[in-house]
């Protein structure tokens, strides 16, 4: 039951998931399991808006499998800012609101100025790339892109496709081995529609053009590669979009924080913090005019 239940959730096709819920619902209709099938369709399957909020099936590529973030988040308001108080002013929730965005917009500065490679989706990365290495002879070019075929079924293959070619210093779910950011390739498996990260058929089409072109050899570099030689040195599109978000973000905290008081520590944990970044900003500013000039 448990597996025929798991096999419904994770179904990515449409057809396929109607015909796996009506043949789950027949069969507990048989084994008389009432009470959980009435269950399911009061809760789960009374609509089809309601279908759509969890099924994966209706959420190709949304980036969010899980409601665990949104629990985690309800627990840091509900315990850590409201102290487990109830029935609180509109205004005072407000502001709890906007300090927990603050926080988090500190803590995505200072990760994307130091990475943690211990990060959860870096293993999962690594780990799918430590399994792609021994699919070097399950790839194949078709017309749309390339066919990987699946580890556990032997007639089933995962279609990887190109997706869009990001800025050189886009990390979204960087693979450090293969070079390649989440935004490169799209696959058809669930590891990649669903969770968002690199999955090990993406890795495996990524190796396999490696040595593809190792095969062929460099060749002569094109117009393309050296425009790209000339212009290494310049921020990218993605990297001013980051300075400026970042540049913004500070001057409106600055304001916020001069009509509001504050204690000791958080001063000083603020001032820090503006002097950490301001001295970053200057010093890659500083070493793009050295560059240019």
């Amino acid at each position: 039951m448990k597996r025929n239940m798991r096999k419904i959730l994770k179904e990515t096709d449409v057809s396929k998931f109607i015909e796996y819920k009506e043949n789950y619902f027949n069969c507990l209709q048989d084994e008389g399991e009432t009470d959980f099938l009435n269950y399911l369709q009061k809760y789960y399957f009374q609509t089809e808006e309601r279908v759509m909020m969890w099924a994966h099936c209706h959420r190709i590529n949304a980036g969010i499998n899980t409601n665990m973030a949104i629990e985690s988040l309800n627990k840091l308001l509900k315990y850590n800012k409201m102290c487990g108080q109830r029935n609180i002013r509109v205004e005072k929730l407000l502001d709890l609101l906007d300090e927990i965005v603050d926080e988090k917009m500190w803590k995505k500065i200072i990760y994307s100025e130091r990475p943690n490679s211990n990060n959860y989706q870096h293993k999962i990365t690594m780990e799918s790339h430590k399994k792609a290495e021994h699919m070097s002879d399950m790839v194949e070019t078709s017309e749309c892109g390339f066919k990987v075929q699946s580890c556990s079924e032997k007639d089933k293959y995962y279609l990887v496709y190109y997706n869009e070619l990001c800025d050189k210093d886009c990390r979204t779910g960087y693979c450090n081995k293969c070079k390649l950011c989440l935004h490169r390739y799209k696959s058809q498996c669930p590891e990649n529609t669903i969770k968002s990260v690199i999955c090990k058929h993406i890795h495996a089409v990524a190796l396999f053009e490696v040595r593809s072109k190792s095969v062929l050899g460099s060749g002569n570099i094109d117009m393309s590669d050296k425009n790209d030689i000339l212009y290494i040195d310049e921020p990218s599109s993605s990297q001013l979009h980051y300075q400026n978000d970042v540049t913004n973000f500070i001057q409106e905290n600055s304001i916020k924080q001069e009509h509001k008081p504050l204690n000791f520590d958080e001063r000083r944990e603020v001032q820090a913090l503006k002097y950490i970044i301001i001295m970053f900003l200057t010093i890659k500013f500083i070493g793009h005019d050295g560059g240019d000039s």
